[in-house]
C-alpha cells in the first residue's frame, strides 16, 4: 500500500526480520514482535507497518468485526443514517483496529494522525476487501488514548465500559468523502 506522503506500507510476512520497535507499551511491542505472525497464521489479523532503515516507525492491525445491538447502548443513533429498508438487526460490518503502535522516536510528531488517515482511506476509500459500515477500537481507557481517537473522529460505543480497561468506541466510515 502506497500513500500520498510516499510511506511504503507493507503486509507483514513471516520472512521479515522485524527492525527494532518501541512505542513505549510494553503489551504492544510484545504483540508485534512475537504474536502478529501467529495472528496471521490463524488468520485472527493483519499487520501492516512502516519502517526505516534503522527502525520499525509504525505498525497496526485489522479485523473484521461488526456493532450488533449487545454491543451499544447507541445501536438505533448508530443506524439513524441507514435507510430503514437497509438497517441490520445481526449487526454493521466493521473493520476492527486490533493493536496500533507508533514509535516513541517519532510520537507527538502527528505521525498517529496520519497512520490513522491511512486507515480510514485504506478501509473506507481504497476498497478493502470486504464492505464495512465502521471502523472499531478497543481503546486503552487512559487520557493519551482516548483523546487520541477522539481528536480522529471516533465514538464511544457505550458508557457502560467507562470504568473497564478499554474502551469500545467506532468511527462511521461515511464521513470520508468518496
Amino acid at each position: 500500500m502506497e500513500t500520498k506522503n510516499t510511506l511504503q506500507i507493507r503486509r507483514l510476512k513471516e520472512s521479515h526480520t522485524i527492525k527494532p520497535f518501541d512505542c513505549g507499551d510494553d503489551d504492544l511491542n510484545e504483540f508485534f514482535i512475537k504474536d502478529a505472525i501467529l495472528y496471521q497464521k490463524h488468520r485472527l489479523a493483519i499487520t501492516y507497518f512502516e519502517e526505516n532503515e534503522n527502525q520499525t516507525i509504525f505498525f497496526f492491525s485489522l479485523a473484521n468485526d461488526r456493532i450488533t445491538t449487545a454491543d451499544t447502548t447507541k445501536y438505533n443513533k448508530i443506524g439513524r443514517n441507514i435507510p430503514n429498508a437497509k438497517r441490520r438487526r445481526g449487526g454493521y460490518p466493521a473493520v476492527k483496529i486490533g493493536r496500533l503502535g507508533v514509535s516513541k522516536n517519532v510520537q507527538s510528531s502527528g505521525i498517529g494522525t496520519v497512520v490513522m488517515d491511512i486507515i480510514k482511506n485504506f478501509v473506507g476509500l481504497n476498497n478493502y476487501p470486504t464492505g464495512a459500515k465502521f471502523l472499531t477500537v478497543d481503546a486503552y481507557n487512559n487520557e493519551r488514548s482516548i483523546k487520541y481517537y477522539e481528536r480522529n473522529g471516533f465514538d464511544f460505543l457505550t458508557d457502560e465500559d467507562s470504568e473497564q480497561e478499554t474502551r469500545a468506541m467506532y468511527y462511521d466510515l461515511a464521513k470520508l468523502e468518496v
